[in-house]
């Protein structure tokens, strides 16, 4: 069963045990090749033995002579030199698809283990503004993302990590929290409900965010609900970050009129 991703989806999965990874990954593996895609697949240490039982040691190989599948260890390609650089990460994932789009392949279908990369940063934080940036990159090249965390990945909590991606896959349907960064047109998008419980979450992701904020606007078109105390840490953020305000809902203006905050922008 592929997992139907269409291009332009920038999607995460929170594994159960590793019988859930091998599954997920091999079906995502396999989805990008009867597509036609590249796979490009990126271990922690570039070991292929997850993939080994659903393609086959020899198939993996051949796969990857012939430039269909590309393998490559998260270390060495997103630490280049022993350090990680966010922005040019997500530039060289555009230029992959540019490349390969160029030799001929339909699209770029990319899985990397991320989990234990925030861990590896000076600031964990810091790995949220990566997804962000590849959140907003995505849509605009022929490429499928989808970063895998591990059960023990708990560096940045599983609510966080949902936040950051537009899309999850996997067993769990209900998402670990309610509210999303994705992208709408050009600007950064927070979309479904604000409350105490994602509080200091929002906090957190929206300072993450204050680059891309001020660089490509914010859309409060998708919040459908908030308390008081989230619509005051939000209004308090878009006053120092002063992105463009491209829209917001009802939900959020209504409180902000009863807390007597006047629309930022």
């Amino acid at each position: 069963m592929g997992q139907g991703l269409p291009l332009g989806t920038h999607a995460c999965c929170q594994f159960s045990d590793r019988d859930d990874k091998r599954r997920v990954v091999a079906d995502f593996v396999l989805d990008g090749l009867q597509r036609g895609h590249r796979v490009a697949y990126y271990s922690r240490d570039g070991a292929t033995s997850l993939l080994a039982a659903e393609l086959g040691a020899v198939s993996v190989k051949e796969l990857a002579a012939e430039g269909r599948l590309v393998v490559g260890s998260g270390q060495v390609a997103y630490f280049t030199g022993g350090d990680f650089d966010g922005p040019a990460r997500a530039a060289g994932f555009a230029r992959f698809a540019e490349q390969t789009v160029a030799e001929g392949y339909p699209g770029l279908s990319v899985y990397a283990d991320n989990g234990w990369m925030p861990a590896a940063l000076p600031d964990p934080a810091a790995w949220l503004d990566y997804e962000l940036r590849i959140s907003h990159m995505v849509p605009d090249y022929p490429l499928i993302g989808l970063c895998g965390f591990d059960a023990s990945d708990r560096t940045l909590s599983a609510e966080l990590v949902d936040a950051i991606h537009p899309v999850n896959v996997g067993r769990e349907l209900r998402r670990p929290t309610n509210f999303h960064l994705s992208r709408i047109g050009d600007a950064i998008a927070l979309s479904g409900e604000l409350d105490n419980f994602t509080l200091d979450d929002l906090k957190v992701v929206l300072t993450a965010a204050a680059p891309l904020l001020r660089e490509y606007g914010l859309s409060l078109s998708g919040v459908t609900f908030t308390d008081a105390a989230c619509a005051a840490a939000l209004f308090n953020v878009v006053q120092e970050v002063s992105p463009e305000i491209t829209d917001v809902s009802p939900a959020i203006a209504k409180v902000w009129r009863l807390l007597g905050m006047n629309r930022p922008g």
